[in-house]
């Protein structure tokens, strides 16, 4: 459970899914980005929110800036985010080449350049353009917060976002995505083969054989744990990949509710 600074209630927590942006046109390539901005920032959020657990995806938006998409394991207030990214990006001029671009327009010009019609976008462009104003037009938005509450398969979600590619958007520069330390470390769980557990896979293997795949010295089956626990409710196989997350949990000090 954590507390919602914007909606000042206590809800409970998967993950922080962020989209980082680029205010302005990007003049740099995509790899000084990633060294000169991205790296700082995987620092920062290591050093100030103690956070050990990411995983980055680098993208190209339709306007031809490249953008990223994180996933991390804590609950960070966006407005924090977007400060520190904010301040990292303008190391390169971004947020600057956006304050030099916005801060003259006055509202109706603010309502032109964006394209802004009907009540509903006119409303937000007010409350937008003040906010921006009475910030001096330093912190344009640059922080995505996309809520994950209603993904109930959260594991197969970020698998198929972190694959999907855009075929209309150019190729990204160099490494196009990456998982912290901790992560890269982790090895899956590994369980020797007695009378119960062949048993069981000979159960799951028959009842999910359409989900079966077999390799020239392996065979997979992509089941979830809930379907194994709908026919094998004492599962020796679930019991000894529980004790595998409890350890990982234990390791990293991460709670589950």
């Amino acid at each position: 459970m954590v507390y919602y600074h914007d909606l000042k209630v206590m809800r409970p927590f998967k993950l922080s899914f962020l989209t980082l942006t680029l205010p302005s046109k990007q003049v740099h390539c995509d790899n000084d980005i990633k060294a000169e901005c991205l790296n700082q920032f995987n620092i920062e959020l290591r050093k100030k929110f103690k956070i050990t657990l990411f995983m980055w995806k680098a993208e190209a938006q339709k306007n031809g800036n490249i953008h990223f998409h994180y996933t991390i394991n804590k609950y960070i207030y966006w407005r924090d985010v977007q400060q520190i990214w904010n301040r990292i990006i303008n190391k390169l001029g971004y947020v600057d080449a956006y304050r030099s671009e916005w801060s003259n327009l006055n509202f109706n010009q603010y309502v032109e350049k964006r394209k802004l019609s009907g009540q509903k976008e006119l409303a937000q462009g007010r409350r937008s353009f003040d906010r921006a104003t009475s910030e001096g037009w330093w912190q344009p938005n640059t922080v995505d917060v996309h809520s994950v509450k209603k993904v109930q398969n959260l594991e197969a979600y970020l698998v198929k976002y972190f694959l999907k590619n855009a075929d209309d958007r150019r190729s990204i520069e160099g490494k196009l995505w990456a998982i912290s330390e901790p992560l890269a470390k982790f090895k899956g769980a590994v369980e020797c083969i007695c009378g119960t557990i062949s048993d069981e896979l000979a159960i799951i293997t028959e009842r999910y054989k359409s989900f079966m795949r077999y390799f020239a010295w392996s065979g997979m089956c992509k089941v979830s744990i809930k379907d194994i626990l709908a026919y094998l409710p004492q599962s020796k196989l679930i019991q000894s990949f529980q004790l595998y997350v409890d350890k990982i949990c234990e390791q990293y000090s991460i709670v589950f509710t």
